[in-house]
C-alpha cells in the first residue's frame, strides 16, 4: 500500500500556524552576517535542517544556547571517543548548604549535536553564549534539564491547535507539522514554521512572568553574545551562526544587544560540571525528561534515513516512513516471540492500518501515535489494557531504544568518576547497556569478590544509585552469616555518574570520598546517642570493616571504648558483645586485622557483669533476652570471657532480680551450665509457683525459666507437680486472665517436646492423651472460658450457684 499525500490537511496546517505571515521574518534571521537558527532541542527535523543550513552556508562562528561555563566541556563532547548519547551534569552547593544541579543533554539527532560535530569536523570556533550556570534560575530539582521547553508544552494556544487539527497533544502536534514534512521544506519554510509555532506558545506568557523566571536576561545575553561575535568575523564571508531554542529566537533578534546587567550570585562552596554518559531512556519524554522527545531511537533512525540526501519528494518521504514502520513491526515480532506469536497477516494488517491512519489523519507519512494505533488495533487480541498493555510497552520499548553514551575515561573535572569506572573495570562490573545485571560473590573464598563487595557497599554508603543488595550475609545486623553468597543487582546510569560528579566535593578517590563522609558521620555520631551506646559504637566499627576503610579505625575504636564505659544498659552492652564476638570469629572481608578486638572483648564481658550484678531496674524482657545471649556467649568458649563471674552473676540474679521473668530466666541458665544444685532449683520452683507470690510473677517467673531450660518441663517432676498444684488453687477469674501467659511459656516447646510433656502431665493426673485432637486457636479458648465465666456469674447473681456443676 502507497501512502498518498493529502495536500488539503497541509495546507490547513500553514493557514492555522499563519505561516504567510513569519516567512519575512525566517528571511532576516537567515541573514547574510547573522544566523539565527531556532530549534527544538532533540528534534530530529530541526537537526536536518540545521545540517543543511551548515552545509550551505559554512559558518566562521558557531555560538550555542548553553551556559558559557561550560565552553571547556566543548573539547570532550568533540573528542573522538563520545558518542551520544551524553550529557553536561553541572552542581553547585552554597555556603548555605543549599543544593542546584542540571542536565544539559546531547541526542544523536540533537541540533545542538550537530552544530558541534560539523564544527569539529570543518574546525570552526564554537562555544556556548547563554548565562553562566550560576547565574540561571534553575530548579534545586537534580533533574532539572538546562532545556526546560515547558513554555511551549503547557500552551494553551498551541493545545488548541492541536485540537483543531485532531492531535491529541503537543507531542503529536510536533511531528504532525515538523517531523513529517521536514525533510521536504526549504530551510526558510522550517524557520518560518518554527517561528509561527513559538510565537504562539508566547503569546501565552507576560513579561513578567518572563523576567521572574530569568527568560529575558537571557535573551539579552545571548543577543550580546552574537553582537559582540560579528565584528571579530567581519573581515569573512562567512556569518555567525546561534542557535537556539525556537522560544527566544524572535526576542533575541530584535535585541538592542547591549550587555545585560546580571544579578550577583551566591556564595558557593562547591561547583563543578562535567561530561557524563546519558541513555535514551533518559532522553525520551515518555520516562519524566520534559525537554525530551518520545522514543529517541525511532527519531534517531528518521534523522539518519533522510540526512546527507537531497529534499525527497511527497512519495519518497511517505516511502520511507512506510520502510522504517514495517521494520519496527518486524522487531517487534521478534521481541514478543514467546509470550504472543505475530503472524505476517496480522504484521501486513498493523502495517496497512498505520498507513491508512497517516492518510486518515492527512500527514506525509507514518507518525509515531499512527503506528501505536495500528499495533493496538490489529495485533491485541485479548483486552486491550492487558494485552494491549505489553505490545504497547514492548513497541515504546524499540522505539525509546537501550543506547547507552560514551564519554572519554580522561572528560571533564571529575576524577571521583574516573576512579569508580577503574576501580569496577578491576572487579569485571560492567558498565555498558541499560539493563540491571546481578552478580553473586563468594565472600568466603575469593579476594577479588571481596574486593567487589567493598565496591558496592561504597555505593550504598555513598548514596550513589548503582547497586541494590539482594541477600547474603549481612554483618552489621549479624544476619545470615553462613551463607556463602553475596547477592547484589546493579546498573550504571546517568543518575550514577551525576552522583560520583557530585560526591567529587568528598575527594578524588573512592577510598578518599569514603574516608571524608565516614569520618564527617563519625563526628556527628560522636555528639549524638551513639557514642553512649556500645551496640552503635560496634556498629561503626563493623560497617569500616565492610568498607574497607582503615584511617578512620583509631576514632571508632576510641569511641567504642567511651562508649563501653559509659554505657549503663545490661541488655546494650550485651548486646554489643554479641556484636564484636561475631565480628571477632567472622571476619571474611579480611579488611584489616583488629588485634585489638580480644581486648574490647574482655572490657564489654566485665562490664556487661558488673551491671548484672547491680540488679539495675530494666525492661524485664530485654533482660531475659541478654540473659540467653551471653549464656551462648558463654558456651562459644571465648578465652576473654571469665566464667566463674558469669556464673556469680547468674546466682545474684537469680536470687535477687526485682523482675520475676530475670529471675526464672536466670535459673533456667543456672541450670542449663549445671551451676546450681537439683535441690535449690526445686526449692525456687515451689516458692514462686506454689508459694504466696502473686500470680503475675509466678507465671513470669515460669515462662523465664522455660526460655532458657525448656527441658525442665518434662525433667523435672517437682515443676509439674507444683505447677498441677498452682493451677487447681487459681480461681475461675485468674485462669482466664493469665492463660495466655501459660500459652507463651510453653511455646518455646517443639511438637515433640509437647508430646513429651503431654504424658508426664497424663501420668500426673492418670488422664489419657488425646494426641490428635483438632488444632484449637487461642482466641477460641479464651472465648468459650470467658462464656463460661459469665455464664456462672449470672447463676450466681440469682442465688443460684449452687446449680453450676464446672
Amino acid at each position: 500500500m502507497k501512502l498518498q499525500p493529502n495536500n488539503v490537511a497541509e495546507e490547513a496546517a500553514k493557514e492555522a500556524v499563519a505561516l504567510p505571515d513569519f516567512r519575512a521574518e525566517a528571511t532576516k534571521l537567515l541573514g547574510t552576517r547573522a544566523l539565527i537558527f531556532p530549534v527544538r532541542h532533540h528534534s530530529p527535523a530541526c537537526a536536518l535542517q540545521l545540517l543543511r543550513l551548515l552545509q550551505e552556508r559554512r559558518p566562521a562562528e558557531i555560538l550555542i544556547e548553553g551556559p558559557a561555563d561550560f565552553t571547556p566541556l566543548l573539547r570532550w563532547l568533540a573528542h573522538e571517543q563520545t558518542r551520544p548519547p551524553v550529557a553536561i551534569y553541572a552542581y553547585e552547593i552554597a555556603n548555605d548548604g543549599a543544593r542546584r544541579a542540571a542536565y544539559y543533554p546531547f541526542g544523536e539527532c540533537s541540533p545542538e549535536w550537530v552544530a558541534l560535530r560539523f564544527a569539529a569536523q570543518h574546525g570552526i570556533p564554537v562555544r556556548f553564549v547563554d548565562l553562566p550556570f550560576a547565574t540561571m534560575a534553575v530548579s534545586s530539582s537534580p533533574e532539572t534539564s538546562l532545556q526546560d521547553e515547558h513554555r511551549l508544552t503547557h500552551s494553551a494556544r498551541l493545545s488548541a491547535l492541536a485540537a483543531k487539527l485532531g492531535c491529541r497533544d503537543h507531542e503529536e502536534l510536533w511531528e504532525h507539522l515538523f517531523e513529517i514534512p521536514a525533510p521536504s521544506l526549504t530551510i526558510a519554510e522550517h524557520v518560518a514554521r518554527m517561528l509561527a509555532y513559538c510565537e504562539l506558545a508566547r503569546l501565552d506568557a507576560s513579561a513578567q512572568e518572563l523576567r521572574a523566571d530569568g527568560t529575558l536576561l537571557r535573551e539579552a545575553q545571548m543577543a550580546h553574545a552574537l553582537q559582540q561575535s560579528l565584528p571579530q568575523h567581519a573581515q569573512s564571508n562567512a556569518p555567525v551562526l546561534l542557535v537556539l531554542g525556537g522560544f527566544h529566537a524572535l526576542s533575541v533578534a530584535l535585541a538592542d544587544g547591549n550587555a545585560p546587567q546580571l544579578p550577583a550570585t551566591p556564595a558557593l562552596r562547591e561547583q563543578g560540571a562535567a561530561l557524563i554518559p546519558f541513555s535514551n531512556q533518559r532522553l525520551d519524554r515518555l520516562n519524566g525528561y520534559a525537554a525530551g522527545m518520545a522514543a529517541p531511537e525511532w527519531q534517531n533512525t528518521i534523522f539518519a534515513a533522510f540526512s546527507g540526501k537531497k529534499a525527497p519528494s511527497a512519495r519518497q518521504l511517505g516511502q520511507i516512513r512506510a520502510q522504517l514502520t514495517l521494520s519496527m513491526l518486524m522487531q517487534l515480532a521478534d521481541t514478543v516471540r514467546g509470550r504472543q506469536n505475530l503472524s505476517m497477516p496480522a504484521l501486513q494488517a498493523a502495517f496497512e492500518q498505520a498507513v491508512r491512519l497517516a492518510n486518515l489523519r492527512g500527514r506525509l507519512g507514518i507518525a509515531r501515535e499512527d503506528l501505536r494505533d495500528a499495533a493496538l488495533s490489529t495485533l491485541v487480541e485479548g483486552a486491550a489494557d492487558f494485552d494491549g498493555a505489553m505490545v504497547l510497552r514492548e513497541l515504546d520499548a524499540l522505539m525509546t531504544g537501550t543506547r547507552l553514551g560514551q564519554v572519554p575515561p580522561e572528560a571533564g573535572n571529575a576524577p571521583l568518576l574516573r576512579d569508580f569506572s577503574a576501580r569496577a573495570a578491576l572487579c569485571r562490573l560492567k558498565l555498558d547497556g541499560t539493563q540491571p545485571r546481578k552478580v553473586a560473590l563468594q565472600l568466603y573464598k575469593r579476594p577479588a569478590h571481596r574486593e567487589s563487595s567493598k565496591l558496592l557497599h561504597a555505593c550504598l554508603f555513598l548514596g550513589i544509585p548503582f547497586a541494590l543488595k539482594l541477600g547474603g550475609p549481612d554483618f552489621a545486623l549479624g544476619q545470615n552469616l553462613s551463607r556463602f553468597h553475596e547477592h547484589w543487582q546493579y546498573c550504571f546510569t546517568p543518575a550514577t555518574a551525576a552522583a560520583w560528579v557530585e560526591a567529587s566535593i568528598h575527594g578524588a578517590t573512592v577510598a578518599q570520598a569514603l574516608a571524608h563522609v565516614f569520618d564527617t558521620r563519625l563526628e556527628l555520631a560522636l555528639t549524638g546517642a551513639d557514642a553512649r551506646s556500645s551496640p552503635a559504637a560496634v556498629r561503626w566499627l563493623v560497617q569500616a570493616q565492610v568498607l574497607g576503610i582503615v584511617a578512620p579505625l583509631p576514632r571508632v575504636l576510641s569511641m567504642l571504648r567511651n562508649a563501653i564505659a559509659e554505657d549503663a544498659e545490661f541488655p546494650s552492652l550485651v548486646k554489643a558483645a554479641l556484636d564484636l564476638a561475631r565480628l571477632a570469629r567472622y571476619q571474611p572481608l579480611k579488611q584489616s586485622e583488629l588485634t585489638v578486638l580480644p581486648e574490647l572483648l574482655s572490657a564489654i564481658w566485665q562490664r556487661a557483669l558488673y551491671l548484672g550484678q547491680l540488679l539495675a531496674d530494666g525492661a524485664a524482657e530485654a533482660w531475659a533476652s541478654a540473659l540467653v545471649e551471653l549464656h551462648g556467649l558463654a558456651e562459644s568458649a571465648q578465652p576473654e570471657f571469665d566464667l566463674a563471674l558469669f556464673d556469680a552473676t547468674l546466682q545474684r540474679i537469680a536470687a535477687a532480680h526485682p523482675a520475676a521473668l530475670v529471675r526464672g530466666a536466670a535459673n533456667g541458665v543456672l541450670h542449663s551450665r549445671d551451676a546450681i544444685a537439683t535441690a535449690t532449683l526445686e526449692q525456687r520452683i515451689r516458692g514462686h509457683l506454689g508459694g504466696l507470690l502473686p500470680v503475675a510473677d509466678a507465671v513470669a517467673f515460669l515462662r523465664g525459666l522455660l526460655s532458657t531450660a525448656r527441658e525442665l518441663a518434662w525433667q523435672q517432676s517437682s515443676l509439674l507437680q507444683t505447677l498441677n498444684q498452682l493451677l487447681a488453687d487459681w480461681s475461675d477469674a485468674d485462669f482466664v486472665r493469665y492463660l495466655p501467659e501459660m500459652r507463651l511459656a510453653f511455646s518455646s516447646l517443639t511438637p515433640h517436646e509437647t508430646d513429651r510433656v503431654a504424658d508426664a502431665v497424663a501420668c500426673l493426673i492418670g488422664a489419657p492423651v488425646a494426641l490428635n485432637a483438632p488444632a484449637i486457636l487461642q482466641s477460641d479458648i479464651q472465648a468459650l472460658l470467658a462464656a463460661d465465666l459469665a455464664t456462672f456469674q449470672v447463676f450466681a447473681d440469682d442465688g443460684l450457684a449452687h446449680w453450676w456443676t464446672p
